[in-house]
């Protein structure tokens, strides 16, 4: 993987409010990099940076390029409803390098060909969607941004989309930055997820939960889930209780003891499994609020 771009301490303010501060990351190519926040914690800030569309911010910006290519799609993208998909593509073709064999090509690799050549004002919202990220590989861009590519989509949608952007990433040589509120997407589809919070970057979140991660929860499977209970609480541990399953939230070094204790204290448990946290819990235990 080539690195395309570099930012180094980008930071940028509106009249005295900071909302980005000292940013640092890269986006290589073949990578594909989720950006997660909180509303207001400045994703919409660094893309029209990255873009093109904000030039005032202090820092710098660096490429291996003299002036790297870059397609986005910011919100819903727009098309001439009577035309066709095909036809949209070919009229915009004309302000890039593309040519009508890397439109078909296009329209072949997202699954668009069937529809080629019907309206665009007859396409469903996955189909729009495709249709946009078709316009912006228009020209070979070194750098793919998409807003909420997946936003309103249904889950069969959901997961077509992120078999298109795989394939984009292995036959395009191109690098993704793609914001989502759908986390569990996220984590399926991104090579590395960064997030935003009050303006500082951190630029692996699986790296920061795994420094912030002192407890693990973990799970017993007992007949006797009230005394578990119990037990457990008068250790000043916090529990939830599922049925059966009593859910412990302690620090990884403290389960074999607590163990013993529980054996010691005569409390039968069938299992013990330790609960991993997905990518939405471990960006909510971080971020806290509201995670959309």
């Amino acid at each position: 993987m080539v690195t395309v771009m570099t930012f180094n301490n980008v930071s940028k303010k509106y009249k005295e409010k900071s909302v980005l501060k000292d940013i640092c990351f890269t986006v290589k190519s073949r990578e594909i990099i989720g950006l997660v926040g909180a509303n207001g914690a400045g994703k919409t800030t660094l893309m029209r940076i990255l873009v093109g569309l904000t030039k005032q911010y202090e820092g710098e910006i660096h490429s291996e390029f003299l002036k790297p290519q870059i397609g986005c799609v910011i919100e819903s993208p727009n098309f001439y409803p009577y035309l066709s998909g095909y036809q949209n593509l070919l009229h915009f073709s004309k302000y890039t390098t593309s040519d009508k064999s890397e439109v078909i090509e296009l329209l072949d690799m997202l699954g668009l060909m069937d529809a080629a050549h019907k309206k665009v004002k007859t396409y469903s919202l996955g189909m729009r969607q495709r249709l946009g990220i078709a316009q912006a590989l228009l020209g070979q861009p070194d750098i793919l941004v998409l807003d909420e590519p997946t936003n309103g989509l249904d889950p069969q949608g959901v997961q077509s989309m992120r078999q298109y952007l795989k394939r984009i990433v292995k036959t395009r040589n191109v690098g993704i930055l793609l914001s989502s509120h759908i986390l569990s997407e996220i984590e399926k589809i991104c090579d590395r997820v960064m997030l935003l919070k009050d303006g500082i970057l951190t630029e692996n979140i699986r790296t920061l939960v795994s420094e912030q991660a002192h407890n693990v929860a973990y799970q017993f499977k007992t007949p006797e889930p009230t005394e578990l209970t119990n037990f457990l609480q008068r250790k000043h541990f916090k529990v939830k209780r599922f049925g059966q399953v009593v859910e412990v939230q302690l620090p990884k070094e403290k389960i074999f003891s607590t163990i013993r204790a529980i054996i010691q204290e005569n409390l039968y448990f069938e299992s013990v499994t330790a609960k991993e946290a997905d990518l939405e819990e471990q960006f909510m235990q971080i971020v806290g609020g509201d995670k959309s």
